[in-house]
Order: C-alpha cells, then structure tokens, then sequence
C-alpha cells in the first residue's frame, strides 16, 4: 500500500501520529534532533516502511 505521509502510514496502522509520538519513533530509529521538517518525515517514514534506513549499506536482514 503506498502511503504519502508519515502522518498518513501511522494513522493506517493505528499509532499515534502526534508530533510527540514522530519526535519518539524518529529517536528509536536514529534520527536526531527531530523537528518534523519534510526530509525528517520522508526518512522516517521509508524508515518504518522497511525500505530505507538511517545509514547507508545493507540492511540488517541481509537484503541488499
């Protein structure tokens, strides 16, 4: 299911999409000093949809 926000996928999945619950989700998944700016969303978001991460090279589940 393609989805276009952060905000979007998290209220599809039935979390908590509040700013506060993004700042918390960014943090456990290595984004720094989360404001909500645009990039930060489309990170985070690739980030929870398992097709990007926060660092560069291959994921942990060994999947190039």
């Amino acid at each position: 299911m393609a989805v276009g926000s952060i905000v979007d996928y998290l209220d599809s999945i039935g979390q908590d999409s509040s700013p506060e619950a993004r700042k918390r989700l960014a943090e456990q998944n290595g984004i720094t000093d989360y404001k909500g700016t645009a990039d930060q969303n489309i990170r985070l978001l690739r980030t929870l949809q398992g097709g990007g991460s926060t660092s560069s090279g291959s994921t942990s589940t060994g999947v190039p």
